[in-house]
This record gives C-alpha cells, structure tokens and sequence, in this order.
C-alpha cells in the first residue's frame, strides 16, 4: 500500500523551480535507499501555553538561520538569511504577519549562481540583504560570496517565481555585507563593511562605506565615501563594525549597524542624518541592542544578539529581526545563529529594539496573527518526509552545488549513490540534511544498505563542518558488517563498532540520534523498531558547537553514503616516506582543485609559471605575478616549493640567446645574461624555493648524440654550461638543494648518459644535490628499469626525486619514442583502468622500497581534467595519467597507491 504523507510533511513543496528535483543515478554505483526522515523537537522554552492568535514565540525561526533581512510590498514581508557553502543558497521566506512563516524558494537555486567548489563552509554566502524598489517595481538581494566572486546582486520581479537572475558582480565593491538603499527620488546606494583608510589602527578595525548605484545599469558610479570608522565611538576601537543598513524616516537618514562581533559582544547601534551621505551623528544611548554584560545564567537566555534589520508594517509600526544565539552551557550552542523579532519603540527620535539590561524575551504581544499549521520554523514540532514526491521539500539542503547526479527519488524512498567522496573533505559528498533546530531533539531515519568493502558507508550524519561530525552507520570491518560511530573533533575516533548479526544483513535499519543540550545518543532496530538497541548513550556533543567548531553555521543532521567514507591524505600516506608533491598553474589555486592540494600534497612545483619565457620581459624585467601567487600558496599552506627550472632550452625567450642584431650570443656574453638571470630570480625567490632544477634536459636522446647539440646553450658553451650553471647557483644560494632533471632516465641508453654525467660533476666538485627523474611514463615501463636507475643514481650520493610523474595511457611519446607515437585515441574503459591502476600500484611499491634515496615524488598535474598530455603528441586527444579522474574523483590506481 503507497504510504500516506502525513500532515506533518510539508505539502507546499511545488513551485515553479525546485533545485533539487528528481534526478536519475546511476545503477552501476551502490546505492543505499532510505525510506523516510523524522525530526522532533522539544525544547522547554516552547513547552508552554501561548494565545497563538496574539502572540508569538521567539526564535520566530529557529536553527541555522542567520542575518536576516527583511523587506515588504504592500502587506507582504519576504525575509532571507545567510547560508556559506550550503546549496541552494539564501532561502526566501514569506509572511502577512512577520510571525508565521512559508519558505517559498531558495534565491540562489542554479549551480551556475553559486560556484562554490572548494570553498570552506564558512566561506561562501554571507549576510544577504533583500530589498523592494518601488520605483521599478524591481526585488533586489545583495551578498558576498566571500571566497568567490565577492559582493554580487541579483534581482526579480516577482520572488515568488523563484527565477532570479544571474548574479551581476560588484567589482568596486569591497568588503562584506553589502546591502542596498532606494531613496524617494529613485536614486539608489549601496552601504558595505570594508577596510578603513590607510592602515587598520586596532584588530577588528573596519569602517562603513557607500557607494552610488545605477538601476539601469547595475553598477555603482562616482566615488566612494566614508560613512563610520571603527563605530560610534572611536575613542574606545570599537570592533567589527558590519552589517549596515540606511533607513529614512520622517525626512531623517538613519545608518544601523551591527558592533562588537558576532558572538557575545555583539550589538546594534544607530546614528542619525540630514544627507544620505552624512555626516551621521551617534545616538547617545547606542547600543539600541544588546545581550552582553547580563548576568548568567537566566532563564531561557538568548545571547550575541544583533545584525538586525527593521521593517515597517503597512499601519506604521516598526519591528526589528535579528540574530540571536541560544547557548546550553558557556558560549556552547548546536543550532546556530537564529532569527529573532521584536517590536521597535521610538525615543528621542531614534529606534530603540531593546531596554539596556532587559532579556530577548521568548513570549511576546502581537496582536492580528494568523496562525499556520504547517509552519516549522519555530516553537515544538514533528516533521517528516516520506519521500513520495519527486522534489524534496525546501527544508533540504546539499554541501555545496553538486557535482554530478547522485542522488533519486523513487518508489518512496531517497536513494543515494555511494560515491568516491567524504564528508570529511571540503568537497560534494552524497549528503542531504536539514538544520538542528532544538537544543532537545529527536532524529530518524531507515536505511537499506549493503557495503561492498570498509570504504563504504551509509546513515545518519550530525555535521556541524568536515572535522567537526558525527557520522553512525552501516559499513564493513575484517570482513563483517557493522554498525559504527565515528565522532570528528579535527581527529575521528571510533565511539563504537556493533557488529550486525547474519539475520539482519538483508533487513533495513533503522537510525535514531537523540540529543540533550550537548549530550547525544544513539540507537538502531532491526526489527522495524519494535525494539531498539542503544549504540552510544550521553556522548558529548560540544564538537558539534560553534564555540568549539568555529565558524558561523549551525548543525546539519541528514542522510549520507560513500564509497571513499575516507578518503585517505596522500601525504599523510606517505608522511614517513617522501614528499608528495603536484605541479600547479594559477588555476589550481581556487575552489576544489585548492581543496584537493591542500590535503593531499605538501610540495609544490610551478608547472609553468617559473620557466624562463613566463618571466622573461623583453626589453628588461620580470613578470613575477603568477609565480609569486603559487609562492604565497606554498606558503601560506605549509607546502614546500620546488623551483622549476633555471637554464633549459625550451620555454626559454629566443631573444633570450641573441644579440640587439639577431645574432646568437657568444659564451660569454651568453654566460653573464645567464648570471643575471639565475642571480634575478634565485635571489626573488629565497625565502620560497627549497631546491632549484638547476639544468633541465642537457642530455640527447638519439643513440649516436651524449649531448643535446642543438640546445642554443650547447651551441654557444658545448657541455661546460651545465657545470657553470650548477656552479652559478650554488655561489648565489649555497643553502639551497641543486638537481640536474631530465625524461627518460630509466630508459638504458639515456640512463647510462646520465650517470656519466653526473659522475663526471661529481668528481669535479660540482656542487649537485640530487637528480630529477622525471616520470613521463607509459605503462610499458618495468619494476626493473625504474630500480636499476635508482641504484645507480644514489650510487653517486645523489638523492633522488621524482619530479613530473604521469602515466600515459598510450606509448611511448617523449623524445625519439614520438615517432613511434600511435594515431588513434582510447576510450576510458574499466579493462585500461585496472592496467594502469597495476601499473601506478607496481611504482609505488618500487618508489618505498627506496624510501631514504627517494625524498619527494611530484605528480606533474593534479588530475584527468588538466593534463599537457592532453593534444601532446597527437592533436585532438585526451589522455588519462593521473589517480584523480576528470570530476576530480579518486581512481583506482589512487586506491592502488594508498592501501598495502
């Protein structure tokens, strides 16, 4: 029998458009099936009788729903709050009343308005302000994507269509928490958080600023003016003065914003004007809202109080939402910053939200409510989905757009793909979850589910970040299905391992987490639940805290599966064996590709942006820009930076060996441009680069060749280039690591030139380091080979990296095997995935058993999507070399690399 949804489902879920709409996955991938979810809450501050129809509860909406702003149309109020890296972005609520509450969209609800691979949770949408322009009949938000494109708007016609339009980038807008102003003659401003003139005086100086605005152009014009340094008393360095707004009122500007920081500190002041540009004068007893100072604990306490917004109601009264926090113990809350609504009085011609020293009460008057049975916004509730439509309901939210189709909706049930990504990495895990709303909570839900291997995993997760969690589910340990409870505070550890006896392999199980201010508990049936067994009783709870976790979000608890529920560091892999290391561009460097260096990688090498042409400048000069950034991202992340590549052939100017005439340069006027350089640029980059590849590619390929002897150095100095070069830089920096690198060096002919050449500068006191065998492989090559090139090699005393490893899915293509290079192309398929997931696991085997003569392995990219293999040596063509595929997934040579 089709199950029936209950009242308590949200039934108002079909609108226009539903970012979240029923999507096929693939059958291939394994998939847990989950029937349904409950949520109950029931705090003690709601467990009381109140005149529905004249007052109200506060929070008015309760969890993770920070920084509201408000605006109304006629007797309409549209409400919208922050929501960092969650997907949609900026949930869009409606109400008559400013009480009860209907979500009726998410603002951002396209992955092409929210581009957020990559970015930390906390990085992503802050303080959205919305606003009502009557003077185009036009609805506007503003926010800052913080670590993306920065302040942006977009705008509608009607928010109750849910097509708002593209974002439109504010490039001359800095700073955060942009919001937005229409006067009465149309003219329009923007208000903005940004730094102060010059210097910042104090930490958490900050200054408001506004800006002109053009509705028919949508960009600002003109200059930028001050409106408030530091706030509104200077004297005292006031801190983190944000989230402005002007109002006017009775022919009065009116500039409010929030002070203090957004934890126990905060407030809200107020300063008042004449102009809309000031200068605005402080009212004397700011603050007009605060919680900080009051003795604790009290009764049903509210703390951090501010970033609040007014509205004025269509019969002239004024009412303030803002955020507040609801702590159990200290500064320790779960559910976040929330939404809190009180009425404004108005003294002395200024707005006043809150008496100095009176708590946010959790009861007020409001007279003409409309009550409304399904909201769950605030006050005690139950709610469930069952799964039966084919949008989930707008309580749902994903960690960032997704990347793929992994998800469905189908027969009742939510079925997830267990794809290869975590939840504990900054990343799209197959994670659904709705806010933590009661400090007193229950959460259910069933799921059917059959791991295949350890790295699967399916359940119930509480997610407050990726190192801040609790995942409980379904998985498999030598060999035997288990339940386990698994708890991140920055480190996971195993809170318990029950193991599933053999009658319930095939049953679905049921989940329940139980929460109690910081304690949670958790239970299983496998019965349908008529009984249930206790997991894990009264676990401590405080990593799930804002206090603890940082950040500015709220617990999520939802359904979650993977097939990589760890997806294990490389570099923590190989911690105790060699560096591992990655060759970036500047395209690296953002979002999730960023993501994926900072965990898996602890040495950089600039693929390009390092090489002689990318710095060069004709006429004198260096373009250090791009490299400088991959220096300050080694830097900044605790990477160590291989400089790459001081005198090659290639990828060095023409000009570069010429005279002002166009004739080649003789040794020596050639030998003091190459001083200049290698002084120039060693010398910019001292305090970055641990080792330089002095000389790249001197060696010839071609039998009957030792040296490459159409190298434009080879033709001005012979061999006595490579000597000089070495010499050159040890005397520039004698404390850093000097390597001869070139291909093909496990290649007989070429490895038996290069050992010669090397020991030839070794017995001539050349001071080299180490030798670079690059690993532009195909998966011809041999176990044999690779260790015969290593022992000869560290015969000399040389330490060896691998420094540009990548494993073609085709022959041989680098120096004379080009000519043998075949035509055609290669479909990815999963028979030439395992051969090259062998051949990746056959060079890793070698690469540690030569742990101490090998000190870094870099790949020479980070995944399929980028390679130089890509047209090189055949146009046209994609290759496949790396252990991340072209969606950035794992691959099974990376599992090959990672478990042994």
């Amino acid at each position: 029998m089709q199950k029936i949804l209950k009242l308590i489902l949200i039934t108002a879920i079909g609108f226009q458009f539903n970012p979240l709409v029923n999507t096929p996955v693939s059958a291939q991938t394994n998939q847990a099936k989950f029937d349904y979810f409950e949520y109950k809450g029931n705090d003690s501050r709601f467990n009381r009788k109140i005149d529905s129809k004249n007052e109200y509860f506060n929070p008015i909406v309760s969890g993770f729903y920070p920084d509201p702003s408000i605006c109304r149309k006629g007797n309409d109020y549209y409400m919208v709050h922050s929501t960092f890296s969650y997907y949609p972005g900026v949930p869009i609520l409606h109400s008559t009343d400013l009480v009860n509450w209907t979500q009726i969209g998410f603002i951002l609800n396209r992955p092409s308005q929210l581009k957020l691979d990559g970015i930390r949770l906390s990085g992503g949408i802050y303080a959205p302000d919305i606003q009502y322009n009557k003077h185009n009949d036009t609805f506007y938000m503003i926010t800052t994507s913080v670590d993306g494109i920065g302040n942006f708007i977009v705008k509608t016609k009607d928010p109750k269509q849910n097509n708002w339009s593209e974002p439109i980038p504010l490039t001359n807008v800095g700073g955060i928490d942009p919001s937005l102003f229409f006067d009465d003659d149309g003219k329009a401003y923007i208000i903005h958080n940004d730094a102060p003139e010059g210097t910042p005086e104090w930490n958490g100086h900050r200054a408001i600023w506004i800006h002109d605005y053009d509705t028919q152009t949508d960009k600002t014009f003109g200059e930028r003016k001050l409106l408030l340094d530091g706030g509104v008393d200077r004297s005292t360095k006031p801190v983190w003065i944000e989230g402005p707004h002007i109002y006017k009122v009775n022919g009065k500007y009116y500039l409010m914003a929030a002070e203090g920081g957004t934890s126990v500190n905060h407030s809200e002041v107020i300063l008042r004007s004449d102009n809309v540009k000031g200068t605005y004068v402080p009212y004397e007893n700011n603050p007009i809202l605060t919680q900080r100072g009051m003795s604790e604990p009290r009764p049903d306490i509210v703390t951090s109080v501010g970033h609040a917004d007014l509205i004025e109601t269509p019969t002239g009264e004024w009412y303030a939402v803002f955020l507040g926090c609801r702590p159990y113990e200290g500064n320790h809350y779960n559910t976040g910053r929330e939404t809190f609504l009180l009425p404004v009085k108005w003294k002395d011609g200024f707005p006043i939200i809150l008496d100095k020293a009176i708590p946010v009460p959790t009861v007020v008057k409001k007279k003409g409510l409309t009550p409304n049975s399904t909201n769950y916004f605030t006050g005690n509730f139950t709610w469930r989905d069952d799964f039966e439509l084919n949008t989930l309901a707008k309580e749902w939210l994903l960690i960032r757009p997704p990347r793929g189709e992994w998800w469905n909706l189908k027969d009742g049930n939510l079925i997830l793909n267990a794809i290869p990504r975590s939840i504990y990495d900054v990343d799209n895990p197959a994670f659904i979850g709705r806010r933590q709303q009661h400090l007193i909570f229950e959460a259910e839900t069933e799921v059917q589910f059959t791991p295949k291997n350890s790295l699967d995993l399916a359940g119930l997760v509480c997610y407050q970040n990726e190192v801040f969690n609790f995942v409980f589910g379904k998985t498999i340990e030598n060999n035997k299905e288990v339940l386990v409870l698994d708890r991140s505070e920055k480190e996971r550890k195993r809170i318990v391992q029950i193991p599933i006896s053999d009658e319930y392999l095939q049953s679905p199980v049921k989940l329940k987490v139980t929460g109690v201010n910081d304690k949670y508990s958790f239970f299983a049936s496998f019965d349908a639940g008529n009984t249930w067994q206790t997991v894990a009783e009264n676990v401590d709870a405080k990593n799930l805290s804002t206090q603890s976790a940082g950040g500015f979000t709220g617990v999520m608890i939802g359904m979650y599966a993977s097939s990589a529920n760890v997806i294990p560091a490389l570099k923590e892999v190989y911690k105790d064996d060699f560096q591992m290391g990655v060759a970036v561009s500047m395209n690296h460097l953002v979002g999730q590709e960023a993501a994926m260096i900072k965990k898996h990688f602890n040495s950089l090498t600039a693929e390009n942006d390092m090489k002689p042409v990318n710095l060069l400048v004709k006429g004198g000069g260096y373009n250090y820009k791009k490299a400088d950034r991959i220096a300050s991202f080694a830097r900044d992340n605790n990477m160590k930076l291989r400089g790459h590549t001081l005198v090659w052939h290639n990828q060095t100017p023409e000009w570069f060996f010429l005279d002002d005439n166009g004739n080649p340069l003789d040794s020596i006027a050639l030998y003091n441009r190459m001083e200049k350089y290698m002084t120039d640029v060693m010398t910019h980059f001292k305090d970055d680069v641990y080792c330089w590849d002095v000389v790249n590619e001197a060696l010839s390929d071609k039998p009957d060749e030792f040296y490459r002897i159409d190298s434009p150095w080879y033709k001005a100095c012979k061999e006595a280039f490579i000597e000089r070069a070495f010499r050159t830089a040890h005397r520039i920096n004698p404390n850093i690591k000097l390597f001869y690198n070139d291909y093909n060096l496990v290649q007989p002919q070429k490895r038996e030139k290069a050992y010669q050449l090397l020991k030839r500068l070794k017995e001539a006191g050349v001071p080299i380091h180490g030798v670079g065998m690059q690993g532009h492989w195909s998966m011809d090559i041999t176990r044999e080979d690779i260790q015969k090139s290593i022992d000869m090699y560290s015969s000399l005393g040389l330490e060896i990296q691998i420094t540009e490893l990548d494993l073609t899915v085709y022959t041989t293509y680098h120096g004379e095997g080009v000519k043998n290079q075949v035509k055609e192309t290669r479909a990815w398929t999963p028979e030439l995935a395992k051969q090259q997931s062998d051949m990746y696991k056959m060079i890793f085997e070698v690469f540690r058993a030569n742990r101490g003569k090998i000190s870094s392995v870099t790949f020479w990219g980070l995944a399929d999507n980028y390679t130089w293999l890509h047209n090189f040596p055949v146009l046209n063509r994609r290759d496949y070399p790396f252990v991340f595929d072209t969606d950035l997934n794992t691959k099974q040579s990376f599992w090959n690399i990672v478990e042994f």
